[in-house]
């Protein structure tokens, strides 16, 4: 490029009017203000760019060609080339957060299908990010390096409406707790979100309506109200994630909450950690149509929340691995207690070091749930030695199994429950216990 000017400003320093050549000569048109520079090819004028009077010279993207390395490779404009991809700057946002980049992030998502943030970016913004394109990516470094911060503790952060999307590598932070508003939400279909952290949100992540969604290598952490929230959705795939709630009160709905009409949910890999709740399902009606159903969670470690873990109006959820441990506060709570729900499976599972019971099926219409290989340990924290117990059965609850596990107060410090598995007197009936090992 350089040996391009080079030349061409050896010529146009003597050149004189091109339009009067007739033959190829490269020239100025000092016809126009700032004179134009190109080609007179043939006797008519083929145009380069621009110069001004103060020597400054214009060469648009779209006159100049590119052609990658490569066997196929094709001819294309340098304009077509650099318009690939939009860095987010060029809609003027202000990676310092000095300004508010508000009005960048509307007309870049209007402008380009992949946005780049900068490395070691802040880009704040004081009203929801509205992201209806489709087939388009928004990409940071990494999570703690580029930050996209709301400024409105009531907004949400960014709104996803469009299918088809890749969100990588941000930040998306409120400087305090926010008051309202998600810091993710996503009703659309088919988008992936990845690499990502959502700081102090009300909701960390709303996922609801739509499906195919998928959510990995992620943390959320010091929601206020849910850490991630799936509501009347299903499809939607979550692994390798920690969430932490920060205290005993942030997460005051659930660390991990599932609502209403929720399928087929597959989670996988992470960890929960402190809030008041750290996983809750539950429905407005356990009618067919209204309850969650058909999820899975794989290896997910439900940890230290005030008052542990909650399954109500909940059907056939299968939990594989993983453990459930909180509960130790006040005088003691369950670390899993589960009310009204049908066939329930815990396989591999740990029930220990929790406030009060390990378990606690507490309601008649708790049916169909089965534990098998899974392990009742040292729990009764705060309840008090013997007070409480691994698994404990309220009066009449039917329909439930404990096969090849173990129970016992030696594998972990804290907790002395009872018994292993305590039912208490009243009416159950159709119940196994076998091959639990006990220590």
């Amino acid at each position: 490029m350089r040996k391009l000017f080079a030349v061409l400003f050896s010529l146009f320093a003597s050149a004189a009017n091109a339009q009067s050549y007739t033959t190829l000569q490269w020239g100025l048109d000092k016809t126009a203000t700032p004179y134009n520079f190109g080609a007179n090819i043939g006797g008519a004028w083929s145009n380069l760019g621009t110069v001004s009077s103060a020597g400054v010279w214009k060469v648009p993207s779209s006159n100049l060609s590119f052609t990658q390395t490569g066997t196929g490779a094709v001819a294309r404009t340098v304009d077509a080339k650099l318009k690939q991809i939009v860095n987010i700057e060029d809609f003027g946002a202000d990676p310092t957060g000095v300004n508010l980049s508000d009005t960048a992030f509307s007309n870049a998502i209007a402008n380009g299908r992949e946005i780049v943030l900068q490395c070691g970016g802040v880009y704040k913004i004081s009203a929801a990010i509205n992201w209806n394109a489709s087939f388009a990516k928004l990409t940071g470094c990494s999570w703690q390096n580029t930050v996209i911060q709301q400024t409105t503790l009531s907004a949400d952060i960014i709104d996803v409406t469009g299918s088809g999307n890749i969100i990588d590598g941000v930040e998306f932070y409120y400087a305090s707790a926010a008051s309202a508003g998600y810091g993710i939400k996503s009703i659309a279909t088919n988008n992936i979100y990845k690499n990502f952290e959502v700081i102090n949100a009300y909701d960390g992540v709303l996922v609801s309506t739509g499906g195919g969604q998928f959510f990995h290598d992620f943390q959320i952490l010091s929601s206020v109200h849910t850490g991630f929230f799936l509501s009347a959705v299903n499809d939607v795939f979550i692994s390798d994630f920690i969430i932490n709630c920060g205290n005993l009160t942030n997460c005051s709905l659930g660390a991990v909450r599932l609502a209403d009409q929720t399928e087929a949910i597959v989670m996988s890999r992470g960890d929960v950690l402190l809030g008041k709740y750290s996983l809750t399902m539950d429905a407005t009606s356990y009618s067919q149509s209204s309850r969650p159903a058909y999820n899975r969670f794989t290896d997910v470690y439900f940890d230290s929340a005030a008052q542990g873990s909650v399954i109500n109006n909940a059907i056939e959820t299968e939990f594989v691995g993983g453990w459930f441990s909180g509960g130790r506060t006040a005088t003691g709570y369950a670390g899993l207690t589960i009310q009204q729900a049908n066939s329930l499976t815990f396989t591999g599972t740990e029930f220990f070091n929790s406030g009060c019971n390990g378990v606690l099926l507490a309601n008649t219409n708790a049916h169909n749930i089965s534990f098998v290989g899974s392990s009742f340990q040292s729990n009764s924290v705060t309840s008090g030695s013997g007070t409480c117990h691994g698994l404990a059965v309220a009066a009449g609850v039917s329909d439930w199994s404990v096969t090849d596990g173990s129970a016992g107060n030696g594998l972990y410090t804290g907790g002395q429950q009872g018994y292993g598995v305590f039912v208490n007197s009243g009416a159950s009936n159709n119940y196994t216990i076998s091959g639990i090992k006990c220590s």
